[in-house]
């Protein structure tokens, strides 16, 4: 018996090739019979081979699709709301920097809120900066002493702020401790109060800035090393975003452009300015030291 299935299997596994057949009929039938029996079962073997690939294939390009699908969702998304975020911040790209914008938006993080930091950290360094100035160039010009500076000494100080966010009930500064940056607020609301007097609330939001002690600072002699102290508290009532220049990037700004600023700047306005930018005790009797120019 297994003498026999082994003859047929042999046989049908090379159709019948090997078969040697007299002139009877029967055997030439069977010979005949045992060829296209092997051919058929390796056609339904092949069949089922290709039919096995050919799902496969389709499960590949279904979960492909739907992988690109998705994809293509999350990044309509994302585009509809950096639209949004470019129109609330009052931002007007040009047509290659929204592009560029458009090119990284994949960089994004899934499932969360654009805000400065995110949105900066996809873009190149140019269009880096350009994105900074457009934010922060009407906030510096809010401050007195940049109203009628040059615009290259605003874009110099752009160059160094740095994008930082604060949740909900943040302690921003704190007063009586060293105020060692000066900020620019983009979105957000946060509150500002003194120790000693509960009802002088002040509040910060979007374009407004907070920190001239440091630009006050800024003025004094390469030998003054001692930061301002914080005259009040800034605590956050809701997410911030805002831009920030340390006192040492601001002084080096102030320092490289002097002779610009003692051209440009009414000294007695800048004074009154100081007097009255809460500066701490010992420095408001101080006169700003600018060194004539050559």
């Amino acid at each position: 018996m297994s003498q026999s299935f082994w003859w047929a299997l042999r046989n049908l596994s090379s159709f019948g090739s090997n078969l040697q057949t007299s002139l009877y009929t029967v055997e030439i039938f069977l010979s005949v019979m045992i060829s296209i029996s092997g051919m058929v079962l390796f056609l339904v073997y092949l069949n089922a081979r290709v039919q096995e690939s050919q799902e496969l294939l389709d499960q590949s390009k279904s979960k492909k699709k739907q992988s690109q699908e998705l994809l293509d969702q999350s990044e309509s998304k994302k585009k509809q709301s950096l639209k949004l975020w470019l129109d609330k911040n009052e931002i007007r790209p040009n047509t290659d920097q929204m592009e560029t914008i458009m090119n990284n938006i994949h960089k994004l993080e899934e499932n969360k809120d654009i805000d400065v930091q995110n949105m900066l950290s996809i873009l190149p360094v140019d269009d880096k900066k350009s994105i900074i100035q457009l934010l922060c160039l009407a906030s510096l010009k809010k401050v007195p002493v940049f109203e009628n500076i040059d615009q290259n000494i605003l874009i110099a100080i752009c160059d160094h702020l740095k994008p930082v966010t604060y949740t909900e009930d943040s302690y921003i500064v704190q007063e009586g401790r060293p105020l060692g940056k000066m900020l620019f607020i983009v979105e957000g609301l946060a509150w500002t109060y003194t120790t000693s007097n509960i009802i002088d609330v002040g509040t910060l939001k979007r374009g407004d800035y907070y920190g001239e002690e440091v630009l006050t600072w800024a003025f004094q002699p390469p030998s003054f090393s001692g930061l301002p102290i914080s005259t009040r508290t800034v605590m956050s009532q809701e997410k911030i975003e805002a831009f920030a220049i340390r006192a040492g990037d601001l002084k080096s700004v102030v320092c490289k452009f002097r002779c610009h600023f003692r051209k440009k700047v009414d000294f007695s306005q800048l004074q009154l300015w100081e007097n009255g930018a809460s500066v701490m005790q010992s420095l408001k009797s101080q006169v700003i030291d600018i060194t004539p120019c050559p």
